[in-house]
């Protein structure tokens, strides 16, 4: 039996606005500026090592055993979309960090963190968990940054093995967000709680995962804002 006009345009209907309310529709719709391919970097002195496993004990275990790192498994890849299961970087340990040089200045609105459905991820404890956002500021007096939570010294930063006498310049702490694993939301949208303009760095720190110690799977990060060409707010 065939459906009348009127069913069919109904049944579009229903379909346009099923996938307006998805995650997905407010991904496309905002514009990234966390795109490797559109000129962000990652910078290494914010950034974690990456996970290696360990090498197989003889070539015969290497024959049945994929004991080696994949070598596109870089930090960019948490820079760059895809949600392929396995295709993502691992993070060393259970708690890092990852520096986003943006191409672009902007002030950033919000954070999207994208992770594979839990039931096709190979170990869903290996998923981040607690985050945070920071970037680093020349001047904490300035007018922007003034009454704002600025730090000299970030604990993240001796994670990374930097010591006190390093820091030339202060962090702003920027927002705080969990990723909720047993949401059937995959793709998870955060605002920042605090708003800087012409940022030129973002820094993720992942403070927790949901139960991995030696690894933490970062799929794909968005940053979302305003662009701020020349100092002058594009709207």
């Amino acid at each position: 039996m065939t459906s009348s006009p009127l069913e069919f345009e109904g049944h579009l209907k229903l379909l346009e606005n099923h996938i307006i309310k998805s995650p997905f529709y407010d991904l496309i719709t905002m514009p990234d500026f966390a795109l490797w391919s559109a000129g962000v970097r990652i910078i290494p002195v914010f950034t974690s090592p990456t996970y290696h496993t360990s090498p197989p004990i003889s070539w015969l275990q290497g024959l049945f055993t994929s004991c080696t790192q994949p070598e596109w498994r870089f930090p960019e890849v948490a820079i760059s979309p895809g949600l392929d299961v396995g295709n993502y970087w691992p993070m060393n340990g259970s708690s890092g960090a990852i520096g986003i040089s943006l191409a672009r200045d902007i002030s950033p609105q919000s954070i999207t963190v994208e992770h594979v459905l839990r039931h096709l991820s190979l170990d869903s404890h290996s998923t981040p968990k607690h985050l945070e956002v920071w970037s680093p500021v020349m001047d904490r007096m300035s007018d922007e940054t003034k009454g704002m939570a600025t730090v000299n010294f970030p604990d993240f930063l001796a994670q990374l093995g930097h010591s006190s006498t390093d820091a030339q310049q202060c962090f702003v702490f920027l927002s705080e967000m969990i990723y909720d694993v047993l949401s059937v939301d995959h793709i998870q949208n955060f605002q920042l709680q605090q708003k800087l303009l012409c940022i030129p760095i973002i820094i993720i720190v992942v403070k927790s995962n949901w139960g991995n110690k030696n690894f933490t799977c970062l799929y794909c990060i968005h940053i979302h804002g305003i662009l701020y060409p020349n100092g002058v707010a594009l709207t």
